[in-house]
């Protein structure tokens, strides 16, 4: 019925500047790296309005019935990514939501 696709890949910079004409919104650490990985997680749930995704990445914000959640989850994922030197955003359209997470790539060597 539903579905969650996952796809994961290596960019270069320019390719993500293409990919996001609002903007990288990433840490200013990155801008030392040449090579980043993108893990796009999407799903055809219901889809959130632009007020509740504004808030999702804010500790204890929850659209869930009391005692169901902490609100807690999508903001320490934010946390844990900035602290790598990502980052992490939200989209929705269509009923389709998108989380988007950009970290730096390692070098080979």
């Amino acid at each position: 019925e539903g579905f969650i696709r996952i796809v994961g890949r290596v960019a270069g910079r320019q390719e993500l500047e293409a990919l996001n004409p609002d903007g990288l919104h990433l840490s200013p650490d990155l801008d030392n790296w040449s090579r980043y990985v993108c893990v796009e997680i999407r799903d055809n749930g219901c889809g959130m309005s632009r007020e509740v995704r504004n808030r999702i990445f804010d500790p204890f914000f929850t659209t869930k019935q009391g005692g169901k959640g902490t609100g807690l989850g999508l903001a320490i994922a934010k946390e844990i990514v900035l602290l790598h030197g990502g980052s992490i955003r939200a989209s929705s359209e269509n009923g389709s939501v998108t989380f988007t997470v950009t970290l730096p790539a390692a070098n080979p060597d």
